[in-house]
């Protein structure tokens, strides 16, 4: 766009430099750019850290205390701490660079940060030892966008401030939003950093008040197309269970889909993945893996194993295992045993539970013994025959 400065009065236009700026920086999706003119002084050519600045063709609703705007030729962040009346029918304002971050875990524990405007100087600035470890002293005020997550700032609300390795600790000691919806003024008293609960490499205070783990309760698992259930998780905060909007979602929902709640259908083979996740915050999830296998075609049968069909009488008690398989997967089914064909006296038929039995030959005499095994759950059988034979 071509400088129009028509609306400037002469006396200012050696004072005034158009200028290109960035609205929204705080995210690489939220980026908008308008033209502005921003007060120079063309004798030392320097930006210190407060210019006037006036609104050229910039939308009114864009225009807010505590906004953040980044001039794309000088560089460095602003916030706009002032709005003074129409200028010439344009908006005036004053804006401060913001030369610190404010780095925080929020309640639902997401890192961010969020540039600030700090006061040069501290209005007792002169170091303190405590503990054998270097201090600031006095206050620090400074200027930070109000909005959702700056709201829960509040008097005693730590952070670190400084460069890497370099960090020294400050606690809020005063608050004051001016009335304003959108700009919040801060007053830092000094603080010691806390080893335990500091990131000291990254600059974070209170890196641990907000830890969240989410898991869901059923782990892999390998199921037949058709197969339906209902999923289930445990979200915590700080090892304390808490509810929050959850979010789920399948990996391919041609072979399997999921709703809200957790309820899955199985639709198709091959692997899917079951993924839950914090809807405050994606990067709290859980995963699990399911194997969906081939439509079943109907085949079942009990199986009685080993498939022993002669005891001598020496061998001592065989003991069997009886299950039912569908699709060649086993079931949960348990069973009922009769015996037939051979006197009692010349075996010993034990039941150790609804799926396991033993059979001692007795060793008297050749002859068939014959077990059968019916279900619980459908009256599906299964039987073996075993030939006793006698010691020689």
């Amino acid at each position: 766009m071509e400088c129009n400065t028509g609306f400037i009065l002469d006396s200012f236009k050696d004072f005034l430099e158009y200028e290109k700026v960035t609205f929204g920086i705080k995210t690489s999706n939220d980026q908008e750019y308008y033209n502005v003119y921003i007060y120079s002084d063309k004798a030392y050519k320097e930006w210190v850290n407060e210019k006037s600045i006036i609104f050229d063709d910039v939308p009114i609703e864009k225009i807010f205390l505590g906004q953040y705007i980044r001039p794309q030729r000088q560089g460095g962040i602003y916030i706009l701490t002032s709005i003074d009346k129409e200028y010439e029918g344009k908006i005036k304002g004053i804006i401060k660079e913001c030369t610190e971050e404010l780095r925080f875990i929020d309640s639902n524990g997401n890192y961010r940060a969020y540039p600030i405007y700090l006061d040069d100087k501290l209005s007792n600035s002169a170091p303190e030892i405590d503990g054998g470890i270097l201090i600031p002293s006095g206050t620090l005020k400074g200027m930070v966008q109000f909005d959702d997550y700056t709201m829960a700032f509040n008097e005693n609300s730590r952070f670190l401030l400084g460069q890497r390795n370099k960090y020294y600790a400050y606690k809020i000691q005063n608050l004051n939003n001016y009335n304003s919806d959108t700009l919040l003024s801060l007053e830092f008293d000094k603080d010691l950093i806390d080893n335990a609960n500091d990131d000291i490499v990254n600059g974070i205070a209170n890196v641990n008040r907000y830890v969240y783990t989410l898991d869901i309760s059923e782990g892999d698992f390998e199921q037949n197309i058709g197969y339906t259930t209902q999923l289930t998780s445990v979200l915590k905060l700080n090892n304390e269970v808490v509810t929050k909007d959850l979010i789920w979602s399948s990996s391919d929902d041609s072979l399997a889909t999921v709703d809200s709640i957790g309820n899955v259908e199985l639709l198709a083979s091959g692997h899917v993945i079951i993924t839950c996740k914090m809807a405050d915050n994606e990067n709290i999830s859980d995963s699990i893996t399911i194997t969906v296998a081939e439509e079943p075609s109907g085949i079942i049968e009990v199986r009685i194993t080993p498939d022993k069909t002669s005891i001598y009488g020496y061998e001592g008690a065989i003991e069997y295992s009886v299950y039912k398989y569908s699709d060649d997967v086993q079931q949960m089914d348990t069973f009922n045993f009769s015996v037939s064909g051979a006197s009692s006296s010349n075996y010993t038929f034990t039941e150790i539970d609804a799926n396991t039995f033993t059979v001692l030959s007795k060793g008297f005499d050749y002859t068939l013994l014959t077990i059968k095994a019916v279900s619980d759950v459908d009256d599906s059988e299964g039987s073996i025959s075993i030939q006793l034979k006698n010691e020689f």
